[in-house]
């Protein structure tokens, strides 16, 4: 069922962008798209999963969530052009990702829970 969704999500993703020809060379390895959209799901859970006081800036999300390819030495700009690659061009590389990224995450759940 988990899989269905993400091929609809991706699906509608694919249709809602334009097609972009950017080169392999130019994008964020799939390895290094598994650990960072995986700590982006871990920051957008965390965050709604616990209840902070007041309301959190979007400027401070922006940032957490950059931080998860900042710290891989990677930019804004790369991260939005392989994303747009990923997302127009090789939608099955992406789901590929996203499965692995719900290894990752179903992993990381389980070691919570000891």
């Amino acid at each position: 069922m988990k899989n269905i969704l993400l091929v609809i999500i991706i699906l509608i993703i694919q249709s809602c962008t334009n097609g972009s020809n950017k080169s392999r060379k130019d994008i964020i390895s799939s390895e290094d798209m598994i650990k960072i959209l995986t700590q982006r799901h871990i920051v957008i859970s965390e965050l709604n999963t616990f209840q902070y006081e007041g309301d959190i800036s979007e400027n401070y999300i922006d940032s957490l969530l950059s931080n998860c390819y900042l710290s891989l030495g990677y930019s804004d700009n790369d991260f939005d052009k392989s994303w747009n690659y990923y997302i127009s061009d090789d939608n099955v590389e992406l789901l590929i990702i996203y499965d692995k990224v719900l290894q990752e995450l179903e992993i990381v759940q389980q070691k919570s829970k000891n």
